[in-house]
């Protein structure tokens, strides 16, 4: 069953990183639930709180105001 969770946990992970934004929130939650589950899943997606995926800041700045132009 471990092999279960981890090849499962690392798909998640991958998800995460591959879509952003949410998905890594999300990631982050179900890592801090260690007290609910296996340690497969809080192990492997622990990264995501010490090494998440950073936006550069340029694109930031364009999606700040793509949005402020649209209003």
């Amino acid at each position: 069953m471990k092999e279960c969770h981890q090849r499962s946990a690392e798909r998640l992970l991958a998800l995460a990183k591959a879509n952003g934004g949410v998905f890594i929130k999300v990631g982050q939650h179900i890592a801090s639930l260690q007290y609910l589950l296996p340690t497969e899943y809080t192990s492997t997606l622990s990264v995501l709180h010490s090494k998440a995926p950073e936006s550069d800041l340029n694109d930031i700045r364009q999606v700040f105001q793509e949005s402020l132009q649209k209003e």
